[in-house]
């Protein structure tokens, strides 16, 4: 703005050599940089304390059948709630663009780890209402598309499941190629899964209306235990009123 050469080396100019350029008509000039400055090294200052707020930050997991689930996730989720907002605010500030790169690489973080917890969450969820029926050889013989698949999600849970308990860190976690892309594609499968077994467990119904009156687990328990009728007796009393035992 000065439209002046430079008169010396950064380092080797005097308050004397600013005065002979006559530094004070630029005051303002001086004081919008000045002003940008402050508020670009606010936003940096804000971006490194995040990022060291998360250097600690680990999932805890619980063992379930041979794979750690994750549990306990409400702080996690506090923190990265706040640091998104955080992160999209610096993101919309015009004072961010000297680091633009960095905030929008650390925005991508974040959502990388938002979408790993929720479908994380979400498969674990239908992994732990579907497993213990998928291991019934009846159920495998009468469902044998939707067993293949459960299984394909079953492998690749357990797989990455043990990748996150290896290494806890969320930000590590993060890292892992296409975790949050396997854990979605789990998801879109299992939903057929479930649907498949629902229109089995319909077409179950229709034959024997005396099945409506079980909810899907008690119906699912008789049909994954035809080797032994006498498994029916605890169901006996919602399906025949005023029948306990036969």
């Amino acid at each position: 703005r000065m439209d002046r050469k430079p008169m010396k080396a950064f380092d080797k100019i005097t308050l004397q050599d600013m005065l002979n350029a006559d530094i004070n008509s630029f005051a303002q000039d001086f004081e919008e940089l000045s002003t940008a400055a402050s508020k670009e090294h606010t936003l940096k200052k804000g971006m490194a304390s995040m990022k060291k707020d998360w250097e600690p930050l680990e999932f805890a997991t619980a063992p379930r059948n041979g794979v750690p689930l994750l549990r306990g996730i409400d702080d996690i989720q506090t923190v990265l709630d706040d640091h998104i907002s955080k992160t999209q605010a610096i993101r919309s500030s015009p004072f961010c663009k000297p680091f633009e790169e960095e905030v929008h690489k650390w925005e991508a973080t974040l959502m990388y780890i938002q979408d790993f917890i929720d479908q994380t969450i979400a498969l674990q969820r239908s992994w732990m209402a579907l497993e213990p029926i998928f291991v019934s050889d009846d159920i495998k013989r009468q469902l044998p598309q939707e067993s293949e698949n459960f299984a394909r999600i079953d492998q690749t849970f357990r797989t990455r499941m043990n990748q996150v308990d290896s290494n806890k860190n969320c930000i590590e976690i993060s890292k892992i190629d296409h975790i949050v892309e396997d854990m979605t594609e789990c998801n879109t499968t299992i939903e057929k899964v479930q649907k498949g077994l629902k229109d089995y467990l319909e077409t179950k119904r229709l034959y024997f209306p005396r099945f409506f009156f079980l909810n899907d687990a008690d119906l699912l328990s008789i049909l994954a235990e035809t080797k032994d009728p006498t498994l029916v007796q605890p169901h006996m009393g919602k399906a025949f009123e005023g029948i306990a035992k036969v």
